[in-house]
């Protein structure tokens, strides 16, 4: 399928992703459907978190309050393995997936952001959502959980948030860092496509280091004055090591040729991940 022929609730992808990705949240009354094709039933979620819980990775946590989440649903459910599957090829993001929530009424997980643009799919129940967008977070704690420095994600909810209540089969897009809190109005059960980021500097410092493989300085083992040596001694002869690795690497990264070069490898690992016809 086409990403011109794909809907996003009552939007063509296009128009959702011009007017609504990482803009602002969206919210479909019966839309699910357009995401995922096939509801899961409870039971049906209950199997796939046995099956999760057999692999090494932590990926289901359950709560004292009852509730149930669980990460990475695609890799033991092939009908949202399709669905992942169906999405990737048409849209520029590295990493999909599905995870699943199950709450009593009056459950849920808390207050918290995600480092991961959410859609929403409401599979059984109601619930209440809150959502406030992420402006009275720190520029620091934003980078801290985008380089995964700091994993919790907890975070209050202000006033002023924007209230919005979902119904079986409803849709609600949850923009990347908008801070958010699901409220079960009923025994619920949701399922939530997630998709992850990329980072300029991760691949920015990948091409960089690539490059730098050419050059002898920086592939030859890095020098370690003996041990017997006096430790003053030991320390200048180090820091003109340092010096000398540093001084070369800006004058590298100085040079017209490197500068074309990297900027030839970004552009194709950028054009590969963007424009290729996955494009919207």
């Amino acid at each position: 399928m086409k990403a011109v022929e794909m809907q996003i609730g009552d939007l063509r992808l296009d128009e959702f992703y011009k007017t609504y990705w990482r803009r602002k949240p969206y919210v479909a009354k019966g839309g699910a459907t357009s995401i995922s094709y096939e509801d899961l039933t409870f039971d049906d979620f209950l199997g796939v978190c046995d099956r999760l819980e057999n692999t090494e990775l932590p990926l289901v946590k359950r709560y004292k309050n009852g509730t149930v989440h669980a990460q990475n649903l695609d890799r033991a459910c092939p009908i949202l393995e399709a669905v992942t599957q169906r999405f990737a090829a048409v849209w520029p993001i590295q990493h999909l997936w599905f995870d699943g929530a199950y709450s009593l009424s009056g459950g849920g997980i808390g207050s918290h952001y995600d480092v991961s643009d959410n859609f929403i799919l409401q599979q059984t129940g109601s619930k209440a959502w809150r959502l406030h967008p992420p402006d009275f977070i720190s520029d620091r704690e934003k980078r801290d959980r985008f380089l995964g420095i700091v994993p919790d994600a907890t975070m209050y909810m202000p006033d002023g948030a924007i209230e919005i209540r979902l119904d079986p089969g409803d849709l609600l897009y949850i923009p990347i860092l908008w801070v958010h809190e699901g409220t079960a109005l009923s025994e619920s059960f949701s399922l939530t496509l997630a998709f992850n980021y990329d980072l300029p500097l991760t691949q920015m410092t990948k091409q960089i280091g690539r490059l730098l493989t050419g050059r002898k300085l920086f592939w030859e083992p890095l020098f370690a004055p003996p041990v017997g040596n006096e430790p003053t001694n030991r320390q200048l002869e180090l820091d003109e090591a340092i010096d000398c690795y540093l001084d070369r690497l800006v004058e590298t990264l100085a040079e017209p040729a490197f500068q074309r070069d990297l900027k030839r490898l970004c552009r194709k690992v950028f054009y590969d991940q963007l424009l290729s016809e996955r494009r919207l």
